[in-house]
């Protein structure tokens, strides 16, 4: 079901309002009951609203959190320092409020995400595998894009004819990755490539 985007600002606007009014409640309650303990809170506190509505409820509260917080008070020399100072302009300048660890931890996951596959293509990109392809003797379905913006489709019509009874079949769109762009096509490709290879199992397991 398609969720509109107004949908899903009321949605977690709400879910947000409530969270913070949990997370000061507890604190405020603390300081009403006069516990003098010190209170730890977990990775879950982690947005500066939180103490902010607390007030002075919120003094002493401690919590886990990186170095976003406090990315003014590093030292020059601190590599994380520009890091953080950049992602800290860009999203309140962006959402025109104070950054939170959940953001930055977002941010950090699909960072390294986006460096694993640079990674992994600059792996792939120089081997040459041309002089194995004839020896590939598997059943072997070849997918390609047509407008495919990382690899040009001969590539694909290269490899697929270079090995024996290869099916290729070209798809429309212009992404590269199997995981990206439309999928129902490229799934209906594989269902009928493997629907067709069934009676050949079947022989084989049978002889």
């Amino acid at each position: 079901m398609a969720v509109c985007p107004s949908e899903l600002r009321e949605r977690f606007g709400n879910l947000i309002g409530e969270l913070t009014v949990v997370q000061t409640t507890v604190m405020k309650n603390k300081k009403q009951l006069g516990i003098t303990i010190p209170l730890f809170q977990s990775h879950g506190f982690g947005n500066i609203k939180y103490a902010q509505d607390a007030g002075d409820a919120a003094e002493s509260v401690l919590f886990p959190c990186g170095l976003l917080f406090a990315a003014d008070t590093l030292p020059d020399s601190n590599l994380q320092k520009p890091v953080l100072a950049a992602y800290r302009k860009a999203y309140e300048e962006k959402f025109k409020t104070d950054v939170s660890s959940f953001g930055g931890y977002a941010w950090d996951a699909l960072s390294l995400v986006v460096e694993a596959l640079k990674a992994v293509l600059d792996s792939v990109r120089d081997v040459d595998v041309r002089p194995l392809l004839p020896r590939v003797l598997a059943p072997t379905l070849v997918l390609h894009r047509r407008l495919d913006r990382a690899v040009h489709v001969e590539a694909g019509r290269y490899v697929a004819s270079h090995i024996h009874s290869a099916h290729f079949i070209e798809l429309e769109g212009d992404d590269h990755w199997f995981f990206a762009g439309e999928q129902e096509p490229l799934l209906e490709a594989i269902r009928r490539f493997i629907a067709g290879l069934r009676p050949a199992c079947h022989d084989v397991a049978a002889s």
